[in-house]
């Protein structure tokens, strides 16, 4: 806890500073060239310097966080989409988890995370895409699997023909995320057509016990 805590002051004293003078100093140069070509290279190099900036503070804000081993998977989920996605993008957004206490602790480390980065991308994908201004992530006890349903009131859209056409979410596509759940003996299932919005749900096994209780 302590090494991330330091590390993550690192990233925010050495790299984010960096990245941050680099790209003022790039900006400096751009207005001092009358070329447009050069301008535009110019203004793509920034752009990538902002997109790196904006991962080293998620990368920031995820080392100096509380670990979900101490504050559970549902709180580290409320505590990202607050942060990350209420504050930023003014989405109203509600955390509903339905999951027995001594359920929630037999969930074993490997899926919680695998849970919680799945429905990290899925939150970015309906910021960067859904326009919505409503998202509810609720998670819930089906027996021996724990289901998280992520739910948008967006603009909605076709699934096979986004998971066919392997487009991305923020870098980890629909047929990524259906992988990893496969890989937990899990699945994803999307509900959506343009324009009523998109329903994902995430289902896995609790623990290895439950996994073998399937097989």
């Amino acid at each position: 806890e302590k090494e991330r805590r330091r590390l993550a002051a690192d990233l925010h004293d050495q790299v984010c500073q960096s990245l941050a003078l680099a790209n003022i100093q790039l900006d400096l140069a751009r207005k001092s060239t009358s070329e447009s070509k050069l301008a535009d290279k110019f203004n793509d190099i920034s752009d990538t310097l902002l997109e790196t900036l904006k991962n080293t503070k998620q990368l920031m804000f995820e080392l100096s966080s509380p670990s979900m081993h101490e504050i559970g998977l549902s709180s580290a989920i409320s505590e990202w989409l607050e942060v990350q996605i209420g504050n930023r993008h003014s989405l109203k957004t509600k955390v509903i988890d339905n999951i027995p206490d001594n359920r929630r602790k037999t969930l074993d480390p490997n899926v919680r995370a695998i849970l919680f980065r799945n429905v990290r991308e899925l939150l970015v994908n309906v910021v960067k895409h859904a326009r919505a201004k409503k998202v509810s992530v609720r998670l819930e006890d089906r027996n021996t699997n724990i289901r998280i349903i992520v739910e948008d009131d967006g603009i909605g859209f076709d699934p096979r023909a986004v998971i066919q056409a392997g487009s991305k979410i923020g870098g980890f596509g629909l047929f990524s995320i259906e992988e990893l759940m496969a890989d937990l003996s899990g699945s994803l299932r999307i509900v959506s057509e343009p324009g009523k919005g998109c329903t994902a749900i995430l289902s896995a096994p609790f623990g290895v016990d439950d996994r073998q209780e399937r097989d």
